[in-house]
């Protein structure tokens, strides 16, 4: 599934790529290392059975596949109900005032809702204008990404603060559903051996 996945991510519409051009060489060489640095994200996700350190894995590599700062992989039973809180680039400090913040749950069953990629340039004003405070909130670029395996949900990627203040892409949102479908599976194996 993932050479099908990267050969549809590496297939999409372009430019057809000319010796003479040294921005398309540039462009293929910048594709070929998301490519790459996707195929190890997927190869280090597989590596244990053991959940602990899968989902530690795959939080660590949806930022370092994104330039995010900050991650959070919310991962839920059958019955949608939290089962693993799991963070990278947050200090625990900044865990606990999270686990403090009394709009959290209500704001993370709202993103785990829904169904497709959620991408925001402005995640403060995002969460006020439903309602949520948004004291918490230090990061303005965000990007959340459902987490699925056979049809059903097991969790969701909560990436924040792409570097350089700069929003996240069409491309981060591509590599991280591809990236999405292959922890699915990493996490239900390893929740099946535990």
């Amino acid at each position: 599934m993932l050479r099908a996945d990267c050969a549809r991510f590496t297939n999409r519409e372009s430019t057809p790529l000319t010796n003479d051009s040294a921005e398309q060489r540039r462009e293929m060489e910048a594709l070929q290392e998301r490519v790459s640095r996707l195929s190890a994200a997927v190869l280090r996700v597989s590596a244990s059975l053991d959940l602990d350190v899968v989902l530690q894995e795959v939080v660590d590599s949806a930022r370092a596949l994104t330039g995010a700062r900050f991650g959070i992989l919310v991962g839920v039973d059958a019955a949608g109900r939290i089962e693993e809180f799991v963070t990278s680039g947050i200090s625990a400090a900044e865990k606990e005032e999270m686990a403090a913040w009394t709009d959290g749950p209500r704001f993370f069953e709202h993103l785990r809702s829904l169904a497709t990629p959620v991408q925001l340039s402005d995640l403060p004003t995002y969460a006020r204008a439903l309602g949520f405070s948004s004291d918490l909130m230090r990061s303005k670029t965000f990007q959340a990404v459902p987490l699925r395996h056979r049809d059903i949900n097991v969790g969701n990627f909560f990436l924040a603060e792409k570097e350089g203040g700069r929003d996240f892409t069409s491309d981060d949102e591509e590599v991280l559903t591809l990236f999405a479908a292959q922890a699915a599976t990493a996490i239900a194996n390893a929740r099946a051996h535990r």
